[in-house]
């Protein structure tokens, strides 16, 4: 009778445990490359950055620069020159200039200030304090075919700060009784005068002759 238990199964014999080395060592082996191969294949997803798309945020508005003062070679505006000092017009810039009143030509043969007067006879005058004679003195020609009176009344003055001032008729007598109120023949010129008594350093920009005839700065 056979010794051994009839469960127990039969001992192996050394091919049986070779063979069953070779099938362990090729499990092992199958395994460990199946293992790498998985791990190769999962490389890329543990690598591989995140493929989630943040929305960037909007830029920072950019501030508004603060307005910056004009540069002082841009040209000037009106608002700029409202309170600029007129351009001077002195005296003699009348010297040369003419107008018309009626069939008068007038002529300025010279514009000048004084504080005194004289026809350089009998009459003569001083001008108040603070104040000076603006004389222009005329070459009055009659173009026309009448005899005509050379009248200076209505006769103003625009000063360079806007000031509206009127002749002086009884400046114009001392200095030019003698030719007031005669006719003038045709073809005929005499001398005559304009005055102003004026604050000592007025301007004027025009003058309107008899409320008529423009008379302007000379250019």
């Amino acid at each position: 009778m056979d010794p051994r238990a009839p469960n127990r199964p039969p001992p192996r014999t050394p091919r049986h445990r070779l063979t069953f080395l070779v099938a362990a060592a090729l499990a092992v082996l199958v395994a460990a490359a199946g293992g790498t191969a998985l791990a190769f294949t999962l490389a890329p997803l543990w690598t591989q950055p995140s493929q989630v798309v943040q929305e960037s945020a909007p830029p920072p508005e950019e501030e508004a620069e603060p307005p910056t003062r004009p540069s002082a070679s841009e040209p000037a505006t009106d608002t700029d020159t409202a309170g600029a000092v007129p351009e001077s017009v002195p005296p003699e810039a009348y010297t040369g200039s003419s107008t018309r009143v009626g069939t008068l030509l007038l002529q300025v043969e010279r514009c000048y200030t004084d504080t005194h007067i004289t026809d350089g006879f009998a009459f003569e005058d001083d001008a108040p304090e603070g104040m000076e004679f603006h004389i222009y003195r005329l070459t009055v020609t009659n173009e026309g075919h009448a005899p005509t009176t050379f009248d200076t009344e209505g006769t103003t003055g625009t000063t360079t700060d806007g000031r509206t001032l009127h002749n002086d008729p009884d400046a114009e007598f001392t200095v030019a009784w003698d030719y007031f109120w005669d006719d003038i023949e045709p073809g005929a010129s005499v001398t005559s005068y304009v005055l102003f008594t004026a604050p000592t350093g007025t301007e004027f920009t025009e003058v309107l002759v008899s409320g008529e005839g423009l008379l302007e700065p000379d250019e």
